[in-house]
């Protein structure tokens, strides 16, 4: 597994391209959250450290989007005073 200029970018042992990261913790299980992503959302495979780099900010972006929606709604659930919250 060869590195790349960008982070969270590497080359397999074929010369596939692809990405790792870890966005956070389960609040649960308090395990680590990893991704991994060998093609784009089209499901067409990487042919630069570019686009598997654009793709993994993609990635992580929309994770924290649907994060920070969600502590949104969870802070309003208690603030009205309903205890916690129902996905929970």
């Amino acid at each position: 597994m060869a590195k790349t200029k960008y982070a969270g970018v590497y080359i397999d042992s074929s010369g596939q391209y692809f990405y790792g990261t870890e966005l956070g913790t389960d609040r649960i299980t308090g395990k680590r959250l990893r991704k991994k992503g060998r093609t784009n959302q089209q499901g067409k495979k990487f042919t630069s450290a570019l686009q598997a780099y654009k793709e993994l900010v993609r990635v992580k972006n929309e994770y924290h989007q649907a994060k920070w929606l969600w502590e949104l709604s969870h802070d309003i659930w208690s603030i009205h005073g309903h205890g916690v919250h129902p996905s929970l």
